[in-house]
């Protein structure tokens, strides 16, 4: 048998993945977040240093954001839940549409 007879391909199974949770502020400065595990809680919120911050099962993730229409700033949030049993709170100490 010749090498062209042979097949080179090896297929293996996949490791179970995890999606991770996918925080940003899209072009339109819309913060979005998506890509949540089934279930979680999310907590959006202002600390103490005025920076907005998006907690996904008790811990931060992605940066601190601030409010507006500059580089990386937000005035809209888009919460898109993982359609189990979420826990989504936008705390009301800062202004958003």
């Amino acid at each position: 048998m010749s090498f062209l007879d042979r097949n080179i391909f090896e297929l293996q199974p996949l490791e179970v993945r995890k999606l991770l949770a996918s925080v940003v502020v899209d072009g339109s400065h819309i913060l979005q977040i998506s890509a949540l595990s089934s279930p979680s809680t999310v907590v959006v919120n202002k600390i103490s240093n005025g920076k907005i911050v998006v907690t996904i099962n008790g811990v931060a993730t992605g940066p601190q954001l601030s409010l507006g229409t500059g580089t990386g700033a937000f005035n809209k949030v888009n919460i898109v839940g993982s359609g189990g049993s979420d826990n989504i709170l936008v705390n009301g100490n800062f202004a958003y549409d």
